[in-house]
């Protein structure tokens, strides 16, 4: 990690630009969705789950879902998908050239990006691509010689493969990058570095209720979005025409709180320099995006995340997105539309 020394007068300007950003009505918060938005994008290992592989091995098929608002409706509505093959050189790949991808239309013409297709309907706002991995064996060998070679590589056992996400509406443009991990599952099995890197699996979100006070349980709360499944079963209320527990959000101000699947958190291993590996439990992230209503407590750039989150709601129809993070690449997500009071 590189540690920016900044002079002491720095402190001052960069509060005093924060608070100018903060108060400055023309620059909408990050929750806010008002126009076309890339808000996740998901690797997910087909017939891997449950909860499914986001790294994926040689032969593995792999789905790649992006969570694509377009609340604005525009016209021409597409989302296509690239990808930068690894390579084994340190050499930077246009996928991940910031410089490239000033030019996206020129970083898809490029003969090392490979296509992958436009984006088909695979929920609300979610749009997938299909792909098969292919062989990396020649590829994993590498990795695998590093790793033998120097013990402390040996929890890094995976390759990326840069993804890119490009949604088009109208006049508007969105560009996302996606880093999936490619690891030698089969290769490693069986042998000492079996268990070094512990492929990655997506969290799995059960839904998000309404409380009014933040101390009160999740599940006793209404279930404003709340998939109708066997993992979460409508406690209050019936299952909906939409697949969603049937529940009004209240006219008042409370808190946002979702719930995981606890089977799906993951854990994973460091390793010491002499290979010596300490396991570690992933830490959830939530964020929370929406077309109206308000966040009090975001922070000064309008990100709401957290375990819970304040919600003022508003009186008309409006769209929430709960996501899910485990800081290791995986992701998953519940989106839906609600009516107004």
């Amino acid at each position: 990690m590189v540690t920016l020394v900044r002079p002491a007068t720095a402190l001052p300007l960069l509060a005093a630009a924060l608070a100018t950003l903060a108060c400055n009505a023309n620059v909408p918060p990050q929750w806010r969705v008002g126009d076309l938005r890339i808000l996740a994008v998901r690797s997910e290992v087909v017939g891997s789950g449950p909860p499914p592989y986001a790294d994926a091995d040689s032969g593995d098929t792999l789905e790649i879902t992006a969570l694509v608002p377009n609340p604005l409706g525009r016209a021409t509505f597409r989302v296509r998908f690239a990808a930068c093959l690894p390579t084994g050189t340190q050499a930077l790949p246009p996928c991940l050239d910031p410089s490239a991808l000033r030019d996206v239309d020129k970083v898809l013409a490029d003969p090392g990006v490979v296509q992958l297709g436009e984006g088909t309907p695979a929920g609300p706002d979610a749009y997938a691509v299909t792909v098969s991995v292919p062989d990396l064996t020649a590829l994993f060998q590498q990795v695998i010689a590093r790793a033998e070679a120097s013990p402390g590589l040996q929890c890094a056992l995976y390759l990326e493969l840069p993804v890119l996400v490009v949604a088009d509406a109208g006049a508007a443009h969105q560009l996302a990058v996606k880093r999936v991990r490619l690891t030698p599952r089969s290769l490693v099995a069986g042998t000492p570095l079996q268990n070094a890197y512990v492929p990655n699996r997506d969290p799995q979100p059960l839904g998000t209720w309404f409380v009014l006070d933040e101390n009160t349980p999740c599940g006793t709360g209404t279930p404003v979005a709340v998939p109708c499944s066997a993992r979460a079963p409508c406690i209050i209320g019936a299952c909906g025409a939409d697949g969603f527990c049937a529940g009004t959000i209240p006219n008042q101000t409370g808190f946002l709180c979702p719930l995981h699947d606890g089977t799906s958190v993951g854990e994973y291993n460091q390793c010491a320099p002499d290979g010596t590996r300490t396991l570690y439990s992933e830490s959830l992230e939530w964020q929370y995006y929406a077309t109206d209503g308000d966040f009090p407590d975001a922070d000064v750039f309008g990100n709401a995340t957290g375990t819970t989150a304040k919600f003022v709601p508003p009186a008309g129809a409006f769209t929430l997105w709960t996501i899910l993070r485990d800081g290791r690449g995986g992701e998953g997500w519940v989106s839906r539309a609600l009516p107004g009071r």
